[in-house]
């Protein structure tokens, strides 16, 4: 009766296999998790520094403004800038309003690295009057 006891101790082979499979499940799925985390914080990153650059423009603009009487006129502007070490092309758009002194200024900021006709990072809208 001790021989049988002492051949039960241990693990089977498919019992090995069923808990490394197990194993390697947990683990491709912790990896994946861990690369979703880093792409989303790549993605929040972007945004939160288009969203500074757009409001970078518009506080351009307010203090441009300032010392001017004259409504804003409506046109498209499309310029490159440099902010944190990277590039971004903005697109500062200004159109009328009812108001003949009110004009909606609407700043989308790109990555400089994307195509034309990409969808931007950001888009932020303001309206900008005559004082």
């Amino acid at each position: 009766m001790s021989t049988r006891r002492a051949a039960k101790k241990g693990f089977t082979l498919l019992e090995l296999m069923v808990a490394l499979a197990i194993v390697a499940t947990v683990a491709a799925t912790v990896f994946n998790r861990g690369g979703d985390a880093i792409t989303t914080m790549i993605r929040l990153e972007d945004r939160t520094l288009a969203r500074w650059i757009a409001e970078n423009e518009i506080a351009t603009i307010r203090i441009g403004r300032m010392t001017i009487d004259d409504a804003m006129p409506i046109r498209t502007e499309r310029r490159r800038v440099e902010y944190a070490n990277r590039a971004w092309q903005v697109i500062v758009e200004t159109s009328s309003t009812r108001h003949p002194l009110l004009r909606r200024v609407d700043v989308s900021v790109f990555s400089d690295t994307t195509a034309s006709d990409a969808v931007p990072i950001d888009i932020l809208t303001t309206f900008v009057g005559r004082y």
